[in-house]
């Protein structure tokens, strides 16, 4: 038994050893990390979380299995968006160049392993349900119980828009809808049986966490329907956050040389609501006696600076689709968001963003929420066949 303690011991300090000149060869940059995070692939884990142990207090704490141990581990995950009981994931949160290096390929990022069932902190701040379907009053554009928020200087006539047919058919073969997203890790709120290790707060690279997996569950809808949908399923929003729009856009623009037949781009995102004291906020409805996550649509303009000769088609559209929405689900919506901004609402006579709840949200409220604007969008769509 002495022996079996020397030898682990002599391994340790090894361990250690090598640790310490591994992470000065990795200032070289990614390629190291990449390099270092190979080797680290033959270390058992237990010998490394003995080599963390000895120089981080905390970590030493979750080494152990016991209940303690194990909620430690838990609650690290959501406040700290790394597991202490699990080292590797120190190093990917700490490193940006080892986080950056984990789990993507070419393709984009792969599924990590499956979601962990876990207790969430108790001092997580509270969330607030409302229901902000608008009912109507001063400060709306509004036609045919269709609201929208105005913040440009523009007076379309809501009425006329409304009263008029969409610019484009669906006729041609191939590919109708694109459904993309420029922020592709915004995720939701986790639950005990929806948990995700967050890349940053509110954000996952797990895409079965985020609103893509709400426009993967979107574009089956349509597909089921008839309506032909292909979605991008590309990551536009990290390691950089900056530039997604453009990057998406790129993307979009690919696919539209490939697929001439598609008419309708979907940049499916969630909101963010937060108090100045952090209470969260969501936004949800009750229909067939589940909570379910608002849609708001969000259209663009050239106001601030952009081209964008069209906006009146793109606003158009989302009337008509909301117009739809409130016949089928009447709470279901948001006021359409009408903004100066362009965004990626001119790549088509009909593009939109559409945000699926908020970061209070659960995953399935906002899963229910994108199959029902997603089948009134197919029941528009459908008699433009």
């Amino acid at each position: 038994m002495m022996r079996m303690i020397m030898v682990k011991k002599r391994f340790t300090l090894r361990a250690g050893a090598f640790f310490a000149v591994a992470l000065g060869v990795f200032a070289a940059g990614a390629v190291a990390a990449n390099v270092l995070l190979s080797v680290f692939a033959f270390v058992p884990a237990n010998s490394m979380a003995l080599v963390l142990a000895d120089s981080m207090p905390v970590f030493s704490s979750a080494v152990s299995d016991d209940a303690e141990s194990l909620q430690l581990a838990k609650i690290s995950r959501v406040i700290l968006g790394f597991d202490v009981s699990e080292p590797r994931t120190i190093l990917q949160n700490q490193i940006a160049s080892i986080k950056f290096g984990i789990g993507l390929e070419a393709s984009g990022p792969q599924p990590t392993d499956a979601a962990v069932p876990t207790e969430l902190p108790a001092d997580m701040k509270p969330v607030i349900a409302l229901d902000m379907h608008p009912d109507g009053g001063e400060g709306y554009l509004q036609a045919g119980g269709v609201m929208i928020k105005n913040h440009t200087t523009y007076t379309p006539d809501p009425t006329e828009l409304l009263a008029q047919d969409l610019s484009f058919n669906l006729k041609e073969s191939g590919p109708k809808v694109l459904i993309t997203h420029a922020h592709s890790s915004e995720a939701y709120t986790p639950t005990d049986s929806d948990f995700y290790n967050p890349s940053d707060p509110s954000r996952t690279q797990d895409m079965r966490y985020t609103v893509m997996h709400v426009g993967e569950e979107m574009a089956k809808v349509l597909n089921d329907m008839g309506i032909s949908t292909v979605q991008d399923r590309a990551v536009h929003d990290y390691p950089s956050y900056n530039g997604s729009y453009k990057s998406s856009l790129a993307e979009i623009q690919k696919y539209l040389q490939e697929y001439p037949s598609i008419r309708v781009v979907l940049d499916v995102h969630r909101d963010a609501m937060q108090r100045d004291d952090g209470t969260r906020l969501k936004d949800v409805t009750e229909i067939n006696d589940e909570k379910v996550a608002q849609i708001m649509l969000v259209t663009g303009t050239d106001q601030a600076g952009l081209s964008h000769p069209n906006w009146q088609s793109g606003l158009k559209f989302a009337m008509k689709w909301q117009s739809v929405m409130n016949s089928d689900y009447p709470r279901l919506t948001r006021a359409i968001d009408f903004r100066q901004e362009r965004f990626n609402t001119h790549a088509t006579l009909a593009s939109v963003i559409v945000e699926v709840g908020s970061v209070a949200n659960t995953l399935d409220e906002a899963v229910r929420g994108g199959k029902y604007a997603a089948e009134s969008l197919g029941k528009m769509l459908k008699t433009l066949i």
